[in-house]
């Protein structure tokens, strides 16, 4: 199943574009299976005065079509779609640039500092990599508290400010 991210637009998913700005529903609509809603609120304010709560909504979708594909759509308090997170899949392509679930992390980022791609480690980890222009992250199953160097991981989004520190 094809995948991919259209930075400033949206996902592709198996021939559905799925827009930056959706409603919940409408993505919902579009992928047309049922999935898994998580809806919670990390109350942070009671340990951090004068903190905001984070608020976490996404549909989770496990084995979608029946294909070895797993992934989540992500939405803002008002249930807008705006991040999308790939935990199982072959690849995910982003403009000229494929990232495979079969390379290994430290060989990928070489490959895209070539290609003259920014990367930031996030967490000073070398296994959890910011593509900025691309609006995406991809991370190692190692990073991710499994075994191994190879890409388990991928996280693309409307806005990556919150990743880079600022507030937005």
């Amino acid at each position: 199943m094809d995948i991919s991210h259209k930075p400033n637009v949206g996902m592709m998913v198996g021939g559905k574009l799925l827009r930056w700005g959706m409603s919940r529903q409408e993505v919902r609509d579009l992928l047309g299976v049922p999935s898994k809603e998580i809806n919670l609120v990390h109350n942070i304010s009671k340990y951090l005065p004068g903190a905001e709560d984070i608020i976490e909504r996404k549909d989770s979708y496990q084995h979608y079509l029946g294909q070895a594909v797993s992934f989540a759509t992500i939405y803002d308090k008002d249930d807008i779609f705006k991040e999308f997170e790939l935990h199982e899949a072959d690849q995910i392509i982003i403009g000229d640039v494929t990232i495979s679930f079969k390379a290994a992390v430290p060989e990928l980022v070489d490959e895209l500092k070539k290609r003259g791609y920014e990367l930031i480690e996030l967490d000073g980890s070398d296994e959890d990599i910011l593509i900025t222009s691309l609006f995406t992250n991809f991370a190692s199953s190692q990073h991710l508290g499994g075994d191994g160097n190879l890409v388990s991981y991928a996280y693309c989004a409307e806005n990556i400010d919150h990743l880079l520190g600022k507030k937005g």
